[in-house]
């Protein structure tokens, strides 16, 4: 049995990188992700 769920596919980390861009400024940054999950 897996614990893990495929979210992307790609051929390397640049196709399926989670964030693009930058972040201009100082300070704390924080991110929220969620993910909802159906069977099918």
């Amino acid at each position: 049995m897996s614990l893990h769920v495929v979210l992307a596919g790609g051929r390397d980390y640049g196709d399926i990188s989670p964030v693009r861009g930058v972040i201009p400024g100082g300070g704390e940054h924080s991110v929220r992700v969620g993910v909802d999950l159906e069977a099918t």
